[in-house]
């Protein structure tokens, strides 16, 4: 609603970063319909490369691979590793994912032993770190996210000595 409202009130162009990349290729088209620049930055629509002008964002892969590889160096190359995923199919998370994958195979003596999506929120990642606290011995916590870095480490408190990272 807010992209329409751009549309209505005659706006010579929009940068957006959709919230669901899924859920904006419609709004594109109505943006690229009324002959407004449209840039997708940072999550890109999915499947709708022809609906808008440009994409401004960085490689979510290899801000994954440096993300974890810089998490496994701090750890000493081991330990238990839990993951903070953003939205299911929310191409910046799955890119970042795939970063993180990547960067493990260079660090066989790092395992994840849980992952769950908080969807880029700070407060259902606190609530699942807290959860975690019990049940595992972590080393670390990667986040796709800082927000979701930013609830972590307010659930293991200050001092914890885990490793906590974000990206953004």
């Amino acid at each position: 609603s807010d992209i329409e409202q751009c549309i209505s009130d005659g706006y010579d162009a929009i940068v957006f970063e959709p919230v669901d990349p899924a859920g904006l290729a419609d709004v594109a088209k109505k943006v690229m319909d009324a002959g407004i620049v449209c840039v997708n930055y940072v999550s890109k629509i999915d499947g709708a490369e022809d609906l808008i002008n440009g994409y401004a964002g960085a490689s979510n892969v290899e801000a994954g691979e440096m993300e974890m590889t810089e998490a496994c160096e701090a750890m000493g190359g081991k330990g238990q590793i839990a993951i903070l995923k953003g939205p299911d199919g929310d191409s910046g998370a799955i890119l970042r994912y795939e970063g993180y994958m990547n960067a493990l195979e260079n660090y066989p003596d790092v395992e994840v032993v849980v992952e769950a999506a908080a969807d880029w929120d700070t407060t259902k990642a606190m609530e699942t770190v807290e959860s975690w606290k019990s049940n595992y011995d972590l080393n670390g916590i990667i986040c796709e996210n800082d927000g979701m870095a930013v609830g972590a480490a307010n659930a293991l408190g200050e001092g914890s000595g885990v490793v906590i990272t974000g990206i953004d």
